[in-house]
Formats: C-alpha cells, sequence, structure tokens
C-alpha cells in the first residue's frame, strides 16, 4: 500500500509539472515562387494555380504535422486549432504544388508560444492616514 501511494504522488507531482496546452490558431503567410527549379518563369495564371501545404514540427528538420492548405493562389493559410504549450518554440514551414510537381519545403522559421501579459491588477482600497 505504502509504494502504490508513493507512486500515486509521483504521478500527481509530475501531472503538476506539465506546462498547460492551450488551443491557438496559427497563420503561416508566404510568398508564392515566380521561378520553377530549371529557372523557367513561372507565370502570373499558373501562380494563381499554386496551392500551398503548411506544416509545424518541434524541431526546424521536423518531423512535421500538416496544419493547413491554402486556396489556389492565395498567400496565407489559417490552422485549425493547434493545442500548444506556452513557453515552447515551435517550428513552421511550407511547400507548394504546381501542376502535381511538389516543392521543397521551404526554409522553417521559428515561433515561441509565450506566455500572456497579466493584466493590470484592480485597485482595491486605499488608506489615507
Amino acid at each position: 500500500m505504502k509504494r502504490l501511494l508513493t507512486v500515486l504522488l509521483v504521478a500527481i507531482a509530475f501531472l503538476a509539472a506539465v506546462p498547460a496546452a492551450y488551443a491557438v490558431v496559427a497563420e503561416v503567410r508566404y510568398s508564392l515562387p515566380t521561378t520553377n527549379t530549371d529557372n523557367s518563369a513561372i507565370t502570373t495564371a499558373e501562380q494563381a494555380t499554386i496551392v500551398a501545404t503548411a506544416f509545424i514540427g518541434d524541431s526546424a528538420a521536423g518531423p512535421w504535422t500538416t496544419i493547413g492548405t491554402s486556396a489556389p493562389g492565395a498567400t496565407t493559410i489559417t490552422s485549425g486549432n493547434l493545442t500548444l504549450t506556452r513557453g515552447s518554440t515551435y517550428w513552421f514551414t511550407a511547400e507548394v504544388t504546381l501542376h502535381g510537381r511538389m516543392s521543397a519545403k521551404a526554409v522553417a522559421m521559428s515561433a515561441v508560444y509565450d506566455y500572456a501579459t497579466p493584466n493590470a491588477p484592480s485597485m482595491i482600497l486605499i488608506i489615507l492616514k
């Protein structure tokens, strides 16, 4: 019984130490490519058909999880709710598809889901003597 109680107390302490996760929406903005890998131009009409996919990961090298796909020609992807932990760093990247051909992923960029700033305190009572 004593060993079970010790295990339970350790488990409760661990759970209390795990940071809270919050539902967050990310907006990933990017520019559409203007050339192909062979340096041939991508026309404005072709750019209007490019579809992008955005990803999130725990490091600059991934692994990557898809968070959203753009409308054709769009330059912004808004994710659904992501479960993020305050104080943690997350990495984002995107790739595009044109004529059924997928690009390499863009250079990953990081963002810290920072702690919220507390509201100002409420003034409750002032006593002047």
